[in-house]
């Protein structure tokens, strides 16, 4: 399965080794023909989850709008899965948590979002938990 990553949160520098401290923020699981994309985001930068949604599909030129600012972002035709959580990541200790649900999207699915991490070369060398 194709996975895409879009790191709007800074958390590459974390599980790279460059920087040990902790991030958390919010995050989008799109899927679509079968493929997986997930968006992370700090809270501070995106408080809703539609934020990253808007601003994925702004980067990509996708056809989209707000149905109900600042909650929901569709894109048109809606031919994409959209979910959401919250993650941490720990630099210190190497562990990736995601867990919750966004509001507006629904919860994202464990399974794909296993996929997804497993997909990414980023997240091979650390342990990931998903509740």
């Amino acid at each position: 399965m194709n996975v895409d990553f879009l790191d709007l949160a800074g958390v590459q520098a974390v599980l790279a080794g460059q920087d040990t401290g902790t991030i958390s923020g919010k995050f989008v699981l799109m899927e679509k023909d079968g493929s997986l994309v997930l968006i992370m985001g700090k809270i501070s930068d995106y408080p809703y989850h539609a934020n990253l949604v808007a601003k994925y599909c702004e980067l990509n030129d996708i056809p989209s709008f707000w149905e109900k600012k600042p909650d929901i972002y569709e894109i048109v035709g809606r031919k994409y899965q959209i979910s959401g959580g919250y993650f941490e990541f720990k630099g210190d200790s190497r562990i990736a948590s995601f867990s919750g649900a966004s509001t507006a999207y629904g919860r994202y699915d464990i399974v794909k979002m296993r996929i997804s991490v497993e997909a990414l070369s980023i997240f091979r060398k650390i342990r990931v938990i998903c509740r």
